[in-house]
């Protein structure tokens, strides 16, 4: 028999408009994520696992990824304004240029991504103020890194966006040693444009040292947020 990609491939042809979708919400209303729900989810996954909306706001964190950055979700998204919570204002301000040691080949990675979009789904057009704000506030805190992530972003060729597409990261912590994940950022609502983003470890190595990271989130912290 057909396959539903033969079938709407068919249709097309045809002149007839395809199926959207296999699992249109009206009829499978529970088949994509709500946003109160990805909490629940990414609290399940054991790695260092989070959500994000269209805006990059992140709007789920579990704990191993709370702990990674040393960040506490639930209290700043109570002291935070929507804007600061997007994943350019907390990357700020965990300094995720310090702790990930292939920070150009990320920026360049999402850089590439952001370009094989339409026009109407840019960062830069969907979320101007996020954009422009992380903008300014790069340029002013670190002229010689706002020149080299705008030539790597210049540098950036076109990528098509997929329903799932990953990247490597390699983190240093400088207390626990350094982790290497595949980031993997998936589709959690199309309709909501809710994304995942699950940071995979690689290796065995990379389990142990999270571990000591995760328990050290459980001691009292005394260092200043966002030192390390």
């Amino acid at each position: 028999g057909l396959t539903a990609a033969d079938t709407n491939t068919l249709l097309t042809l045809a002149g007839f408009a395809a199926e959207p979708a296999l699992y249109p919400p009206h009829e499978f209303p529970e088949y994509f994520y709500r946003v109160d729900e990805l909490q629940r989810v990414v609290d399940k996954r054991p790695w260092p696992a989070f959500a994000t909306n269209e805006t990059m706001r992140v709007i789920a964190a579990n704990r191993a990824v709370q702990a990674l950055w040393r960040f506490n979700y639930a209290a700043e998204k109570r002291r935070r304004s929507d804007d600061e919570m997007s994943l350019f204002a907390i990357g700020r301000d965990v300094h995720f240029v310090d702790r990930i040691t292939n920070f150009a080949e990320v920026i360049g990675a999402m850089a590439s991504v952001n370009k094989g979009r339409p026009q109407r789904t840019l960062l830069t057009a969907m979320a101007p103020g996020i954009m422009a704000a992380a903008i300014q506030q790069v340029a002013e805190d670190n002229p010689k890194l706002f020149k080299q992530l705008a030539r790597i972003w210049e540098r950036a060729k076109p990528r098509a966006e997929r329903v799932q597409w990953d990247l490597p990261i390699v983190w240093r912590d400088l207390d626990c040693g350094e982790m290497r994940f595949i980031a993997v950022v998936s589709s959690a609502s199309e309709p909501d444009v809710l994304n995942f983003h699950d940071w995979h470890p690689v290796d065995a190595n990379t389990w142990r040292v999270l571990e000591k990271v995760r328990a050290r989130a459980k001691r009292p912290r005394t260092a200043k947020r966002g030192a390390r």
